[in-house]
């Protein structure tokens, strides 16, 4: 408990330190609402309707596949968070994937913890440890990319594709898609989501705590 207590004062007093960029989509909670948090993680990318990839609460990972969206042309999508999006969403052929994961706070941490995506097992079972756990949301913006094909400048409709079988070995033809950048205000809504399907089951700071520069 006075380990807990400790690490949840580092985690307060640091956010008045921290000069770097916000992680708006980060959050720390207590080992017992380990299971609460995983499944209103869960229901609320299911709610955003995102299909679910992987679920694995043992390794403490929720991933989803890429869900396409044109912005003005698809109202009932909400990933986008601007104008702006919407737009560049609409201009070009974008999508987004999520991936949320649980880890134990005595992890040792990159400088930049989303901007590596590392495949490892915690210590033990996430639904077994008993230390703060950190949650991290992050969603990557992705674009699809249509290989071989010819723009009629003509007219759109006599458009053609050429065939590349090496990329079809690869997997990669008609279609594949590539990471732009990541979607912070995403990140930031999901993670919020997340908070209030938790509030609403009684959890509420201190068991509740943002990290620095976080929600």
């Amino acid at each position: 408990m006075v380990r807990r207590i400790a690490l949840l004062l580092i985690v307060i007093v640091g956010a008045g330190c921290r000069t770097a960029e916000p992680d708006p989509g980060e959050f720390v909670l207590e080992p017992e609402h380990y299971p609460l948090a995983f499944d209103a993680a869960r229901e609320t990318l299911r709610n955003c309707r995102f299909t679910l990839d992987r679920v694995d609460a043992r390794m403490g990972v929720i991933s989803t596949e890429h869900k396409d969206t044109a912005g003005f042309a698809t109202p009932w999508d909400g990933e986008q968070s601007t104008l702006e999006q919407e737009w560049d969403d609409f201009a070009n052929l974008n999508g987004r994937r999520v991936r949320i994961t649980f880890e134990p706070m005595s992890r040792p941490a990159t400088e930049d913890p989303r901007s590596q995506v590392v495949e490892g097992p915690p210590p033990v079972d996430l639904r077994e440890i008993d230390e703060l756990i950190v949650a991290r949301v992050l969603v990557f913006e992705e674009r699809r990319a249509r290989p071989g094909w010819r723009i009629d400048t003509q007219s759109i409709r006599h458009s053609t594709f050429t065939e590349d079988p090496e990329l079809r070995e690869r997997g990669m033809y008609p279609q594949y898609t590539v990471p732009t950048e990541r979607d912070v205000l995403l990140e930031d809504r999901i993670a919020k989501e997340i908070l209030k399907r938790l509030r609403k089951q009684g959890v509420e700071p201190p068991s509740l705590v943002s990290v620095p520069g976080g929600v």
